[in-house]
């Protein structure tokens, strides 16, 4: 009898980082019109996505603070004739 081998491939597994919150946030010239609520957060415009996600993901702690990363999903565009158009995104903090 014969034993046959299979060749032994490496399991590679990615482990996604640890989520530990997720905002909904509109930046825009009035806050009322900012489409697809409801809305966790609302920072005017002119303000940088990044930015708002640095903010937001930022944690103050015994005098300190522990920057958390983040993620930014676009949830919805609304162009306007307004001096900046509306912009929906979902932030999602992860530890890393």
């Amino acid at each position: 009898m014969l034993l046959r081998l299979l060749p032994i491939i490496p399991l590679c597994l990615t482990v996604a980082p640890q989520a530990l919150a997720d905002h909904k946030i509109c930046i825009g010239q009035f806050k009322n019109n900012c489409p697809s609520p409801p809305l966790d957060g609302y920072y005017p415009c002119p303000n940088d996505q990044n930015k708002v996600a640095e903010q937001i993901c930022t944690l103050h702690k015994d005098g300190g603070e522990v920057k958390l990363g983040y993620q930014i999903i676009q949830v919805e565009t609304q162009k306007t004739k307004g001096p900046c158009n509306y912009e929906v995104f979902r932030v999602i903090c992860q530890k890393e």
